[in-house]
């Protein structure tokens, strides 16, 4: 999977400066096609989802950057489980719904 899912991120950081600290940290493996963070989302908190351009550049940032320290705490890094709607929607998948938040913005 191209996309990741970060948890133990730092929920007293902003998220936008949260945000652009991963954007910053992930592109050095590759182009990050978007990051979701919903911080008003209380199940969410301290969550992240970033999609990389490539399944092969999303495995190795998972292995370089697991337990990295990033504001504090470690990185919990995995391979999420969902595909992202914004792959859904490159990969031609009509059954997708884009919202607001879908649209990157780093």
């Amino acid at each position: 999977s191209q996309t990741l899912y970060i948890k133990n991120l730092n929920d007293k950081v902003h998220h936008d400066l949260i945000k652009h600290s991963l954007y910053l940290l992930f592109s050095s493996y590759g182009d990050v096609i978007d990051i979701v963070i919903k911080p008003h989302d209380r199940k969410m908190r301290g969550q992240a989802h970033i999609i990389l351009n490539s399944n092969h550049n999303a495995t190795v940032a998972l292995k370089n950057l697991q337990n990295l320290e990033f504001f504090g705490k470690p990185l919990n890094i995995a391979f999420s489980n969902h595909k992202s709607k914004v792959i859904q929607r490159a990969e031609g998948d009509e059954n997708y719904e884009l919202d607001d938040q879908d649209t990157p913005s780093y």
